[in-house]
């Protein structure tokens, strides 16, 4: 006989009076697992989509202290000293991401494993040693390890038919509580003893039973289970079976930590998620776990022997089809261009791809671009650019195309959580001034040929409801030279990039920007104008800078600087479409910025040439799913010879 689901309205619910406490947070984003105890304390990890995450401390009086930023945590616990411990995601640069197991200590962070995947991890006997969960080929394995997190010994090891959930360590050390699946069966309460290793049932009942910790001491245990369809929270004495209802609540209550004598927990109503802290003097009902006992005999996994097909040796051709197609248009005062984006990978991500194309329609020039990555190891690149200038003293338009070629190793080498990066490469760049209606020649064919290396820094940090970047610094050292291969240039060029990001409180963002070169004896002049490519930026061989407010080329030199702050911040988040039809408005944002730059030659003086001006972005909701970014800029030049006023406008991601 099929299951039935069974729904209680609300109005059934508050014929007896809600008990749900009082919410210390507003925020109703998705259930938050990062929650931990200890006597006096409840831990929880505070994130509301526009700042960073930050573990924050609050006793049963309300007073609330954030011990420290925390990104990526996944699951926390903490002794009685504040000792605390989490597990978070580490991304390697080889596109793996781990999950070890971190010890925070008066607010230092101090990292216990490498390379693990432990997915949560209790602190037993008062911090002296760690016992941690992850899964094994698909088996839910117990590790005990020392407090510095090297392996002792495997607790214990289910098979395809445990899974083992949630789980809280005894205050006394001697056992363990967890939510167990077994075979065919729900999930259900079992304790675990430590000395004789074995499991002994809690509970047998129909209902699920999660987020079991104990009470203030090792006899009782708090936990919530939907009895009567609704999760609430109970408390059990696990020697007589007798529960205590402590919650009545309409959504959920889930999650429960006994501080003092208050109950912490999480509570789902139509606001989202949010904690709470209720007073657990008095219970609304009492009665004894027997009263609940049933089964589950759901069917067997394996309802007819399969017969296995030989294995074959992995082809990525068949998952490199490109799955993703963009449109892309750019307009300025030079340029207007209609192009599209496609770009795909295979199943494991060892080669993924970028093509794009655009076309320039007022000139009737084609731009191209191409990127393949193998491995996140490899990088080649090929791309078709053209760069517009309109001086005076050109007598018209100089158009000047850019052919570039470049392979590159990356992550060569990564530290501090492959936030430290180092590569090295080869660029190869033929420019060619063309020559047509309206065109001016203003310089000679060259090739320039680089051989190059370079060190990135990134920790920049985005949130659920970012409108870009929000927090952290992006940094860049680049030093190459023209004289390892032939080329129309010689010397060394030296290339710095800073970018720092303050996260503001409601969403807003402040950036500082400054960068520069400097090129060595006769290397390839810098251009300084006009707004950003279109395409990605090569990772060597960088000639250009955007500056915007002047046309393209407004400066030119052996060395360059440019300086930049923005303010960033929300307009409007719609979210709706045009009544039924496939498209609408999601988040508008504006960015308001003032910058400056200049380039110059050897034995001349830097001309500081400055402009102001701000960005309106929305994210165009095409066909219900689709998000396309659309950024309409103003920016005014103030030097009186070279600014002036310039409007331009983009649509799609740029690369």
């Amino acid at each position: 006989m099929a299951e039935v689901q069974v729904f209680v309205s609300n109005k059934k619910i508050e014929l007896q009076p809600l008990v749900k406490g009082k919410a210390f947070t507003s925020e109703g984003l998705n259930f938050d697992p990062m929650t931990a105890n200890d006597s006096n304390y409840y831990y929880y990890l505070h994130r509301n989509g526009v700042d960073r995450s930050s573990i924050v401390q609050i006793d049963f009086d309300g007073n609330k202290k954030t011990i420290m930023s925390a990104p990526n945590v996944i699951d926390m616990d903490v002794t009685e000293d504040n000792d605390l411990l989490i597990t978070r995601t580490v991304l390697n640069g080889d596109s793996r991401a781990w999950s070890d197991i971190f010890q925070i200590k008066n607010g230092d962070e101090y990292r216990l494993t490498q390379g693990q995947r432990y997915r949560t991890a209790r602190w037993i006997n008062q911090g002296q040693n760690i016992i941690a969960k992850r899964i094994t080929r698909g088996f839910s394995q117990l590790d005990l390890l020392t407090a510095q997190g090297q392996f002792i010994e495997q607790l214990w090891q289910g098979t395809l038919d445990d899974v083992i959930g949630d789980y809280s360590v005894s205050y006394s050390g001697k056992n363990l509580i967890a939510s167990v699946k077994r075979k065919q069966q729900g999930w259900n309460l079992e304790q675990f003893d430590l000395g004789s290793k074995q499991w002994g049932k809690l509970t047998n009942t129909k209902a699920t039973e999660s987020g079991a910790r104990y009470d203030k001491e090792d006899e009782t245990i708090v936990f919530s289970a939907n009895y009567d369809n609704v999760f609430n929270i109970y408390r059990m004495n696990l020697a007589s079976g007798n529960l205590q209802q402590l919650s009545h609540v309409i959504g959920a209550a889930i999650k429960p930590a006994t501080v003092g004598d208050q109950i912490f927990y999480q509570n789902y109503t139509a606001s989202g998620y949010n904690h709470y802290q209720l007073p657990a003097k008095e219970s609304i009902r009492t009665f004894n776990i027997a009263s609940q006992d049933g089964s589950y005999h759901y069917s067997d996994w394996y309802q007819k022997k399969l017969n296995r097909s030989e294995p074959n040796h992995y082809s990525a051709w068949p998952t490199l089809k490109p799955r993703q197609w963009f449109p892309l248009i750019m307009a300025n005062g030079e340029t207007t261009q209609i192009g599209i984006v496609t770009m795909g990978n295979d199943a494991l991500l060892r080669h993924s791809y970028i093509v794009s194309i655009a076309h320039d329609f007022k000139h009737d020039l084609s731009a191209l671009g191409a990127t393949y990555f193998y491995d996140n190891k490899w990088v080649f690149q090929a791309q078709r650019n053209f760069n517009y200038s309109t001086l005076a003293n050109a007598g018209g338009l100089v158009v000047r195309r850019k052919d570039n070629f470049e392979l590159a190793r990356i992550n060569i080498f990564n530290a501090f959580e492959e936030t430290l990066n180092f590569s090295a490469g080869v660029s190869s760049q033929d420019e060619k001034n063309l020559i047509g209606p309206g065109f001016v020649k203003r310089s000679e064919d060259r090739k320039n040929n680089l051989l190059g290396i370079r060190f990135d820094f990134d920790n920049r940090e985005s949130f659920s409801q970012s409108i870009s970047p929000s927090w952290g610094n992006r940094s860049s050292l680049i030093i190459e030279t023209n004289d390892a291969i032939d080329s129309d240039f010689s010397g060394e060029v030296y290339n710095a990039n800073i970018q720092q990001l303050f996260d503001l409180s409601g969403n807003h963002v402040f950036a500082i920007n400054v960068s520069g070169a400097y090129g060595t004896q006769n290397p390839e002049t810098f251009s300084l104008g006009s707004e950003a490519s279109i395409f990605n930026q090569s990772l060597f061989g960088r000639d250009t800078w955007a500056l915007r407010g002047y046309d393209a080329s407004a400066q030119v030199g052996t060395r360059i600087q440019t300086n930049s702050i923005e303010y960033r911040f929300p307009i409007a988040n719609i979210e709706r479409n045009w009544n039924l039809n496939p498209i609408g408005v999601g988040q508008i944002s504006s960015n308001i910025f003032i910058e400056n730059g200049a380039a110059w030659r050897k034995g001349s003086r830097a001309d500081y040439l400055s402009a102001v001006g701000f960005e309106i972005t929305s994210d165009l909701l095409i066909a219900y799913d689709f998000v396309l970014p659309v950024n309409l800029g103003y920016a005014y030049g103030l030097d009186n010879l070279k600014g002036g006023s310039r409007v331009y406008a983009s649509v799609g991601y740029m690369l």
